[in-house]
């Protein structure tokens, strides 16, 4: 789920933390007009998978964190799941 820091009721870090405490394996990823420099210790103590600023959001850099979760592929001796 791409998150946004600043939401109009609630505060994204708030919200982020009780998505990742419930029961379903969301991803979160926190974005904002913002850097990740500005939010500090927030967002090293954030449950949140990573951070992008909303200029480096993209399906390749959401791929990249998803990927970094995932870890890398186990080898299976297959060459695809068919």
């Amino acid at each position: 789920m791409l998150l946004d820091v600043h939401l109009p009721d609630t505060d994204g870090f708030v919200l982020a933390r009780r998505l990742c405490a419930d029961r379903w394996a969301l991803a979160v990823v926190l974005t904002s007009t913002r850097d990740a420099g500005d939010y500090g210790e927030r967002l090293e103590r954030s449950c949140a998978l990573g951070f992008l600023a909303k200029d480096q959001v993209s399906a390749d850099a959401l791929g990249r964190l998803l990927g970094a979760r995932a870890g890398p592929p186990a080898s299976s001796g297959r060459a695809g799941r068919g």
